[in-house]
C-alpha cells in the first residue's frame, strides 16, 4: 500500500484544503446524536474525526502543491476514504507510543490531557464554552467599568484594522456563520450576499482585513513550529493560485470566543512589549473580584495583601470551610495541548505556575488556620475541561492534595451561581 505522505501528494491541496474544510461544514451541520456528539462523518469502512482534518490538510501542503495530481472533491467517496486510511495509518506509526511504554502514571496523565484538550477544541459539544468564552473576554477588555482596564482593545483593534472592537466582532459573526457556511472560499461571495445597505461596517474591504490577518501562505505553514496546530491561530491559507480558504470551520469558530483575547496578546507581543502577562493578571483578579462582589457579602471575602511570605490573592468565609484562591492567569503552551505533545514545555508551566500556587497555599493555610477545614483552589483563567487529568498529572506535589483542587473560572463562574448554599 504506497504510504500517506505519497499518497496525497497525488491531489492538489487547495483541493484537499476545501474538501476537507467544506466537510468540517458538513459535520457542523449535523445532528447532536443522544450524547452530545457531532464531530464525524463516515465513509465506507473509516470515520474522519473533526481533529484529523487539521493534520491531513497540514501533510497536504507540506507534500504537494496546487498544480500537481487530480482535483479531489465531495463525490469522491471511495478515494476520500482511501485519503483517511492511509492517514490513520501513518498517524498510528508517529503517534509517539513509543514514548509512553515505560513511563509512570503521571507522564500518561499528560498524555491523555494533551490528547483530550486537542479534541476538544473541535467537539460541538463546547459550544457553550464558545460562547462563555466570548462573553467572558468582551466584558474583561471591553464591557464592564469595574475593571482597572489599562488595555484599550477599541485602540488595538483600530491600529490593526481601521474600525473599532464591536465592529470587529459584528465581522466575526457575520464569517463565521454566514460566509464560511456557504464556501471555503468566502473572498469570492458576492458583496451582496451581506452588505444590506451603503452606511455598514460589513464591506468586502473590512472583511478582506479581518481575513488576511487570519490567514497563512504555504511557506509558513511548512516553516512553522506548531506544524497542524498553527491552523488554531491562523485558521485561513492563502493557496499558491491566490485563493484564500478556510481550513476548518470548529477552528474559525472559535475566533467567537478567543479572537479578542489573542488579538491584545499578539498585539502586545508584536510590540515586543512584555506587560501583556502583568496587565491581563490584574484584569483577570479584578473580574474575580467582580464576580464575589455580585454573589457574595463583602463579609464573606477578602482580598489579602501582597506581603514577603507570597500569600494567595483571596480567601472566602463560609459557615463550614473556608476557600483560598491562588489566580494564575498564563495559559499553557498549545505544544502540550497536542495528540504528540512536547512535555518539557508542560512541565516548565506546571513549575512556574502550579508548583508556584501550591505554596502559596500552603503558606496561606498555615498563616490563617482559623480552625474551619479549607479548601484550595488554583483557578486558571484558561478554558478548559479537564482540570482533572492536570492535578493527575502529578498528584504527589508538595501541597497537592485532596484539599488543592486546580479549576477554572468558569468553574468558579458555575460555582458561585450554583453552589454557594451547600458551603
Amino acid at each position: 500500500m504506497k504510504g500517506f505522505t505519497s499518497l496525497i501528494g497525488n491531489y492538489p491541496s487547495d483541493s484537499i484544503i476545501e474538501l476537507f474544510a467544506r466537510l468540517s461544514v458538513e459535520m457542523h451541520n449535523k445532528p447532536f446524536t443522544k450524547d452530545g456528539i457531532n464531530n464525524h462523518l463516515r465513509f465506507y469502512n473509516t470515520t474522519l474525526w473533526t481533529w484529523d482534518i487539521s493534520s491531513i490538510q497540514y501533510m497536504s501542503i507540506k507534500h504537494s502543491n496546487d498544480y500537481q495530481g487530480k482535483k479531489i472533491t465531495g463525490k469522491d467517496d471511495k478515494e476520500i476514504a482511501k485519503i483517511i486510511n492511509n492517514y490513520y495509518l501513518y498517524k498510528n506509526e508517529h503517534s509517539g507510543a513509543e514514548k509512553i511504554k515505560d513511563v509512570d502514571a503521571n507522564t500518561i496523565n499528560k498524555f491523555l490531557f494533551a490528547l483530550k484538550y486537542e479534541q476538544d477544541l473541535y467537539n460541538d459539544s463546547t459550544l457553550s464554552w464558545i460562547y462563555q468564552g466570548f462573553n467572558r473576554n468582551y466584558h474583561i477588555l471591553k464591557g464592564t467599568k469595574l475593571i482597572n482596564n489599562k488595555i484599550n482593545i477599541d485602540d488595538i483593534v483600530h491600529k490593526k484594522f481601521g474600525f473599532f472592537a464591536d465592529d470587529l466582532i459584528a465581522i466575526y459573526f457575520i464569517i463565521i456563520f454566514y460566509l464560511c457556511k456557504q464556501n471555503p472560499d468566502i473572498l469570492n461571495a458576492p458583496e451582496e450576499l451581506y452588505r444590506k445597505k451603503n452606511n455598514t461596517i460589513l464591506t468586502r474591504e473590512n472583511i478582506k482585513k479581518v481575513v488576511d490577518y487570519y490567514t497563512i501562505s504555504y511557506n509558513d505553514v511548512r516553516e512553522s513550529q506548531f506544524k497542524h496546530l498553527i491552523f488554531c491561530s491562523k485558521p485561513f491559507v492563502k493557496t499558491q493560485k491566490g485563493t484564500t480558504l478556510m481550513t476548518n470551520f470548529y477552528l474559525v469558530e472559535r475566533l467567537i470566543s478567543d479572537g479578542l483575547y489573542w488579538l491584545v496578546r499578539d498585539y502586545y507581543y508584536s510590540d515586543n512589549r512584555q506587560d501583556f502577562v502583568n496587565d491581563f493578571g490584574n484584569m483577570f483578579e479584578s473580574y474575580f473580584h467582580e464576580l464575589l462582589s455580585t454573589y457574595l457579602s463583602k463579609e464573606q471575602y477578602e482580598k489579602i495583601k501582597e506581603s514577603n511570605n507570597k500569600s494567595v490573592d483571596y480567601i472566602l468565609f463560609f459557615e463550614r470551610s473556608t476557600i483560598l484562591v491562588e489566580l494564575k492567569s498564563a495559559l499553557i503552551p498549545l505544544e502540550s495541548k497536542q495528540q504528540n505533545p512536547i512535555l518539557e514545555k508542560f512541565d516548565a508551566f506546571f513549575k512556574n505556575n502550579i508548583e508556584k500556587a501550591c505554596k502559596q497555599l500552603q503558606v496561606s493555610e498555615k498563616e490563617l488556620n482559623n480552625g474551619k477545614p479549607f479548601i484550595k483552589f488554583i483557578l486558571l483563567y484558561e478554558n478548559i475541561l479537564n482540570t482533572v487529568l492536570i492535578q493527575a498529572t502529578v498528584p504527589d506535589i508538595a501541597g497537592l492534595n485532596k484539599n488543592t483542587y486546580i479549576i477554572t473560572i468558569s468553574d468558579v463562574e458555575n460555582f458561585l451561581v450554583f453552589r454557594i448554599a451547600e458551603l
